[in-house]
């Protein structure tokens, strides 16, 4: 059980690390950050479950380990991991139609 722990942590440590990456910003790339800022904030206050949310919200913007956010909700760790998982899962799908939406609209802007 532990093992299976430890991989769950490494992949969702690569997950995190991948968000941060997404959301630091240079003059090169203001715009498209911009869009993932306002669709990563969209996704998780709309398209979360409530306990989603509260999961990733901790794990991501609070940076608290697994162990601490099953404690503090009074479930199990592979609870949260799962939840955590699912949540990143809902997020990735979501984010995909944002950014492909944005795409659309700056060809859009391009033909006129």
């Amino acid at each position: 059980m532990a093992g299976r722990t430890r991989v769950s942590e490494a992949a969702l440590e690569f997950d995190r690390e991948l968000i941060r990456q997404m959301l630091q910003t240079s003059a090169s790339n203001t715009r498209q950050m911009m869009v993932v800022r306002r669709a990563l904030r969209d996704i998780i206050a709309t398209e979360l479950t409530p306990r989603q949310r509260e999961v990733v919200l901790l794990y991501w913007f609070e940076e608290k380990r697994i162990c601490d956010i099953a404690r503090e909700l009074g479930v199990a760790g592979t609870t949260v991991s799962r939840t955590l998982r699912r949540g990143m899962a809902n997020i990735r799908h979501h984010m995909r139609f944002y950014i492909e939406y944005d795409r659309m609209c700056l060809t859009d802007d391009d033909d006129e």
